[in-house]
C-alpha cells in the first residue's frame, strides 16, 4: 500500500476547490493509497454585490480518501476505484446584528472511477467521474466547502522533452443539486522535472485557471438587507489566476506537495483563501 500525504498546499485568493482538482492520480493494478487533507478555507465570504455584506469565512474541512488500482479493461488503462469521506465545519454569517445563517457541520461521502485511455511514456490522456450519494449540511449557506452531486474531468500530458511536460484539465461539477451553482474550470499550463538536481523524485508545475459558474444563484435574505428596494442580485462566479504547484517523493510510499494558486482577478461567493495540510 502506498501511503500519500498532501503535507502543505497553500491557496489564497482562491477559487472553489474543484477547480483545483489535477486530474486522474493513477494507482497501479493491485496497489492502494491513502490520501489524508485538512483544508482550511478562509479570508471573505461574498454573497452580494453590495460590498458591506463581505465577511469574515471560517470553512475546515478533514478529508480521507482510499484508491485502488484495477486491471486494464476494454479501453481503459490503469483504471483505479476510489472511497472518499469528508467532515467539514463551518462559522457563522453574521454581518452586525443580523445573524443569516447559523454555525453549522456536515459530512459527506463521495465514490470515484478514474482512467486512462492513452498512455505511453510521452503522451497520457485519461478521465475521472466523482459521484456523492450521500451528504449532509445546510446547503443554503455560503460558507460550505465545494460539495458536488456530479463532477467529470478529462486531463491529458505530454512530455516535450525528459524534463519537461504540458498538461491541461477540464473539470465539470454539477453542484449540490439545490443551492449551490454548477460550474466548469479549466487549467493548463506547463511542469519541470527536477530530479536531475535534486536526486530525488521532484516535480514543479505552472498553470494557468480558469473558472466560471454556469448559472445564477439568489439569496432572499441577502436581498434584503444589502440589494436596492425590490432588486436582487445575482450570485454568479467568474475567476482567473495562477497555480504554482510542488511535489516530490520523500520515500517509496511517503509523497509530499505544495501548492499556491493566486487569483488574479473575478468574483467568488465562498470564501477568498484555502490552505490544505
Amino acid at each position: 500500500m502506498k501511503f500519500v500525504v498532501i503535507v502543505l498546499s497553500v491557496f489564497l485568493f482562491c477559487l472553489q476547490a474543484n477547480a483545483l482538482v489535477n486530474g486522474v492520480s493513477s494507482v497501479a493494478t493491485g496497489e492502494s493509497r491513502i490520501d489524508i487533507t485538512t483544508q482550511i478555507e478562509g479570508g471573505k465570504i461574498e454573497p452580494n454585490e453590495n460590498k458591506a455584506s463581505f465577511q469574515n469565512a471560517d470553512i475546515k474541512t478533514n478529508h480521507l480518501k482510499y484508491t485502488y488500482g484495477l486491471d486494464s479493461f476494454s479501453v481503459f488503462s490503469v483504471p483505479n476505484l476510489s472511497v472518499s469521506y469528508s467532515q467539514f465545519t463551518s462559522n457563522e454569517e453574521r454581518v452586525g446584528n443580523t445573524l443569516f445563517y447559523a454555525a453549522d457541520k456536515g459530512s459527506v461521502l463521495t465514490l470515484g472511477f478514474s482512467a486512462e485511455l492513452l498512455h505511453d511514456p510521452n503522451r497520457q490522456f485519461g478521465f475521472y467521474i466523482n459521484v456523492t450519494p450521500s451528504s449532509n449540511y445546510n446547503k443554503k449557506k455560503f460558507s460550505n466547502s465545494r460539495i458536488d452531486t456530479f463532477s467529470f474531468g478529462v486531463n491529458s500530458l505530454f512530455n516535450l522533452s525528459a524534463e519537461i511536460f504540458q498538461k491541461s484539465l477540464i473539470h465539470y461539477a454539477s453542484g449540490d443539486g439545490q443551492d449551490q451553482n454548477s460550474s466548469l474550470a479549466v487549467d493548463s499550463g506547463f511542469g519541470f522535472r527536477l530530479s536531475k538536481w535534486a536526486q530525488f523524485p521532484l516535480v514543479l508545475s505552472t498553470t494557468l485557471f480558469l473558472e466560471a459558474d454556469l448559472k445564477d444563484r439568489f439569496d432572499a435574505s441577502y436581498d434584503a438587507a444589502f440589494s436596492a428596494l425590490g432588486t436582487t442580485d445575482r450570485i454568479r462566479a467568474f475567476k482567473y489566476g495562477t497555480l504554482l504547484g510542488l511535489s516530490g517523493n520523500v520515500t517509496d510510499s511517503v509523497s509530499v506537495s505544495f501548492d499556491y494558486l493566486q487569483k488574479l482577478g473575478g468574483y467568488d461567493a465562498r470564501s477568498t483563501q484555502i490552505s490544505k495540510l
